[in-house]
This record gives C-alpha cells, sequence and structure tokens, in this order.
C-alpha cells in the first residue's frame, strides 16, 4: 500500500528543486520566509481554509491519490490515479496576463513531467526512491483550469500508477506468512 507521505515527498521534492518553483519546505509549518512557499497538498479542507492567503504563485499543487477498480473488482496489481496542477496568477481581466499565466505553468507542468519520466523511464534509472513502479504516461490527461482559487490560471495532469512494492528484507516474515 502507497504511504501518503512517500506520494507526496516526491511532488514535493519536484517543487524544492524546479528552477521556478523552488519551494521551502519550512513553509508548510509556518516557519520558512514569505513568499517561498509553492507547494500544497490540494485538499478540500485547503481550499475551505484559504489556501491562496499561504502560498505564493506559480506553485504546484497535488492532490491526493485514488485507488481504481477494474471491471470485476480490486486490480491485483493496485492502479492508482493521482493529480496535480500548476498554477499561476493574473489579472481575470487582462487576456495577456491570462496568456503568460497558461504559458509560464504549462512550462512549468512539461518540466515536471519530464522529469516523472526521467526518473521512471530514462537510461540508467535509479528508481530506488521513487513511489512508483510504473506511472503510465500515455495515459496523460492534462486540461487547462482557471479562473479558480484567487485568479488562477494553470494546468491539470491526472495521471494513472502501480505502486513500487517495497519489501523489508532486513526483518524476516513471521513463520507460515509470506510477502
Amino acid at each position: 500500500m502507497l504511504k501518503t507521505s512517500d506520494y507526496f515527498s516526491y511532488f514535493r521534492n519536484l517543487a524544492v528543486s524546479h528552477k521556478d518553483l523552488q519551494h521551502d519546505p519550512a513553509t508548510e509549518t509556518g516557519n520558512g520566509p514569505a513568499g517561498r512557499k509553492r507547494f500544497a497538498r490540494f485538499s478540500v479542507e485547503e481550499i475551505i481554509s484559504g489556501i491562496t492567503d499561504k502560498i505564493k504563485f506559480p506553485a504546484l499543487l497535488v492532490d491526493q491519490f485514488e485507488l481504481k477498480t477494474v471491471p470485476g473488482g480490486l486490480d491485483p496489481d493496485e492502479l492508482y490515479a493521482g493529480a496535480l496542477t500548476v498554477f499561476s496568477t493574473a489579472d481575470p481581466e487582462s487576456a495577456a496576463q491570462i496568456e503568460k499565466a497558461f504559458d509560464e505553468s504549462a512550462n512549468i507542468l512539461g518540466d515536471i513531467i519530464r522529469k516523472m519520466y526521467q526518473d521512471h523511464e530514462g537510461n540508467g534509472v535509479d528508481m530506488c526512491n521513487s513511489p512508483f513502479e510504473r506511472i503510465f504516461f500515455d495515459r496523460l490527461q492534462i486540461m487547462p483550469i482557471g479562473p479558480a482559487l484567487d485568479s488562477q490560471f494553470g494546468w491539470r495532469c491526472e495521471f494513472e500508477f502501480r505502486l513500487r512494492h517495497k519489501v523489508n528484507i532486513t526483518v524476516p516474515p513471521a513463520a507460515g506468512t509470506f510477502l
């Protein structure tokens, strides 16, 4: 089963290292410098509590993943669905600013998708630090969003994935059990 912390940590690290985001994780607890929170878990609770008061745009917002089912019940390989959105701010009355926000968000989202691809499909990939066994890049759904939140415009990417099954081989299983 996928740990929520592993899923969000993967995307948090992408936001930290992206040149246009440079998220500061300390801002998630209120300890970081103002204007450096550029990553958030995109949930109903955060929207209700006023995410736009706490985050600086452009920003990466990541939805909680979901378990998908297949005809006949649960897939034995556990197929999951996740989503991420990159937003930038624009004056909703300015077509030029809206286009700029969409372009900026598209460029950042493209960088993130390329990094995800390199982390999982590139030559000489070491996937040990990834929570994903496989991301189905041929099934990405990318759509424009906006205006949303507080005059934000951007792109949402929905994706499906399978988990990396990790086994703790340092602790032997109890007698009569299997991995």
